[in-house]
C-alpha cells in the first residue's frame, strides 16, 4: 500500500515532506479504529508540511486513495473510514489552532456528491471542536460560516454547536442574529432546545451593549420556556443591574437565589460589594461580609481588592489596615493586583513608609513586586517630597531587574523639579533616552514648566537636551 501511495500522491510538492510510510501508517491507524492515535499522527504530518492549512484536503484524498489501493478489489474507501479520516484531520487542525485547512475540507465535502450520494462529513464532535477553535481565535465570521455549512449540508447541529454559533454572533456584535437563533432553538425543525448557556451568552451580550431591558426580557423568557437559570445567569443579571446603578434590583436577585437557588457564590458577593463601594455605601459592606461567612464563603483576593479600592476612595486607611490584618490572619495569599490597590490607598493618605513596610512583609511571604507596585511607592514618596525614599525604591527596582517605564521616570522628574533639582531631572531625562524609554507629554510639560518658573530656557544645561525634548514632543 505504501508503494502505491508514494507513486500516486507523494510525487506532488504538497507532500514532499511527508514519507509514504507515514501516510500508510496513518491510514492503518484509521482502518484499525485507533482514532486518538490517528489525530496525533495527523498533527505531526500537518506540522511537517508547508503551509499546514493547505494540506488538509490533499491529505484526506491521499488517505482515501490509500484505503482504496489497499483493498484487493480496488473498491472505494468505506464510508466509516472516510468519516474517521475527515474527523481526525479536522480535530488535528483545530488542536493545532490552524483551522483553515479544516474549513476548506468541510466546504469541499459538504459540496461533494449529488442526490443520495454524498461524501461523508466529519463527525459532529470534530466540527464542534473546530467551532470552538475558531472562537478562541476570534474568527467569528468563520465560525458562523462553518455552522451554516453544516446546516446547509443537512447536518443537525447539537446544542453545543448552536451555542457556539450564538457566541460568534454576540462576539461579532450581531445581537439580532444571536437573539433570532435563540428563538429558533427548540422551535425550528431539527433545532435542539436552548439551555442556560444559550441564554447566558445572549443576556451578557445585551447588558454589554447597554440593552438592559432586552436582557430582562430574555431572563423572564427562560422561565416561560422551562430553562432554569444557573448561577452564571444570576451573576450576569446582578452585575448588569449593579453596573447600571440599580443596586436594589441586584439585591432582590440575590434574595431570589437564597430562597429559590442556585445559592450565591463569592462572585455574587463580589459584584454586590463592588456596587456598594462605588455607591459610597461602605458601612453596608461589613453586613455583606458577615453574610458570606454565614454561608461558609471565604472572601478571595478580588473581594479585598474591591474593599481596599472603596476604602481608598473614602480615605479610610485605618479600616483598610484593619481589614488587611484580617486578610493575613485568614491565611489568604495576597496577589500583586490587590497589593497595588492597598499600597495606593496608603500612599494617597501620605502613609508611604507604612506602605513600604507592608510591601517588605509581603515580599518575605512570597510576593513578587511588580513595576506597578514600585511606581506606586515612588509616586507616593515624591508626593510627600521624600526624594530619598523615592530613589531608594528606584534602586530596589534596579536590583530586582524590573525595568522602569515613563511613569517611573515622570514621577521622579516631577519630584526633582518641585525640589528645584533641575540638573538631576535633566540627568534622568537623558537616562530615559539611553534606556530606550520614550519621553511622554507629561515629561516635556514638567520640564518646560520648571524652566519657565526659573527664568526661561536659559536654564537649560545643554542644547542637545532641548533638541531631544522638542523631538519627542513633536
Amino acid at each position: 500500500m505504501s508503494r502505491l501511495l508514494c507513486r500516486r500522491h507523494l510525487s506532488s510538492s504538497v507532500f514532499a515532506s511527508a514519507s509514504a510510510a507515514c501516510l500508510s501508517e496513518l491510514a492503518s491507524l484509521l482502518a484499525a479504529g485507533r482514532f486518538h492515535r490517528s489525530v496525533d499522527f495527523a498533527k505531526s504530518l500537518l506540522l511537517s508540511s508547508h503551509p499546514p492549512a493547505a494540506n488538509v484536503p490533499d491529505l484526506y484524498h491521499a488517505l482515501a486513495a490509500a484505503a482504496a489501493a489497499a483493498d484487493c478489489h480496488g473498491d472505494p474507501a468505506p464510508h466509516s473510514f472516510l468519516c474517521d479520516a475527515a474527523s481526525a484531520l479536522v480535530v488535528a487542525s483545530a488542536r493545532l489552532r490552524q483551522p483553515d485547512g479544516a474549513l476548506r475540507l468541510l466546504s469541499l465535502l459538504a459540496s461533494a456528491g449529488d442526490g443520495a450520494v454524498r461524501a461523508p462529513l466529519p463527525s459532529l464532535s470534530s466540527c464542534n471542536l473546530l467551532l470552538e477553535s475558531l472562537l478562541s481565535l476570534d474568527r467569528h465570521a468563520d465560525a458562523r460560516a462553518a455552522f451554516g455549512v453544516l446546516v446547509a449540508a443537512g447536518v443537525r447541529p447539537d446544542t453545543f454547536a448552536w451555542n457556539k454559533a450564538i457566541q460568534a454572533s454576540v462576539a461579532a456584535g450581531d445581537l439580532d442574529e444571536a437573539v433570532g437563533m435563540l428563538q429558533r432553538m427548540g422551535r425550528d425543525e431539527g433545532a435542539p432546545p436552548p439551555d442556560a448557556f444559550s441564554y447566558n451568552v445572549v443576556i451578557a451580550g445585551l447588558w454589554r451593549a447597554g440593552k438592559g431591558s432586552d436582557a430582562l426580557k430574555m431572563f423572564d423568557e427562560m422561565a416561560e420556556r422551562g430553562v432554569a437559570p444557573n448561577r452564571i445567569t444570576y451573576n450576569t443579571m446582578i452585575d448588569g443591574h449593579v453596573k447600571g446603578g440599580d443596586l436594589e434590583a441586584g439585591f432582590r436577585l440575590r434574595d431570589q437565589m437564597l430562597h429559590e437557588g442556585p445559592k450565591p457564590n463569592v462572585i455574587t458577593y463580589n459584584i454586590l460589594l463592588s456596587g456598594l463601594c462605588r455607591a459610597g455605601r461602605m458601612d453596608e459592606t461589613r453586613a455583606l461580609l458577615d453574610e458570606m461567612a454565614s454561608h461558609r464563603l471565604v472572601p478571595d483576593g478580588f473581594t479585598y481588592s474591591i474593599l481596599f479600592d472603596g476604602l481608598t476612595r473614602n480615605g479610610d486607611s485605618w479600616t483598610m489596615l484593619s481589614l488587611f490584618g484580617e486578610y493575613l490572619k485568614k491565611g489568604i495569599m495576597i496577589g500583586s493586583y490587590t497589593c497595588s490597590i492597598f499600597l495606593n490607598g496608603l500612599c494617597k493618605e501620605g502613609k508611604v513608609a507604612k506602605a513600604e513596610q507592608v510591601l517588605e512583609m509581603l515580599v518575605h511571604t512570597g510576593l513578587t513586586p511588580t513595576r506597578v507596585i514600585y511606581n506606586t511607592l515612588i509616586n507616593g514618596y515624591c508626593q510627600i517630597r521624600d526624594l530619598q525614599g523615592a530613589f531608594s525604591i528606584f534602586e530596589q527596582m534596579r536590583s530586582r531587574h524590573i525595568r522602569s517605564d515613563h511613569i517611573t521616570y515622570n514621577a521622579l522628574i516631577n519630584g526633582l523639579c518641585k525640589a528645584e533639582m533641575v540638573t538631576k531631572a535633566e540627568d534622568l531625562v537623558m537616562e530615559m533616552e539611553n534606556s530606550g524609554v520614550d519621553l511622554s507629554v507629561e515629561t516635556f510639560n514638567t520640564l518646560i514648566d520648571t524652566y519657565g518658573l526659573m527664568g526661561g530656557l536659559a536654564n537649560l544645561r545643554n542644547v542637545s537636551l532641548f533638541y531631544l525634548i522638542c523631538k519627542r514632543r513633536v
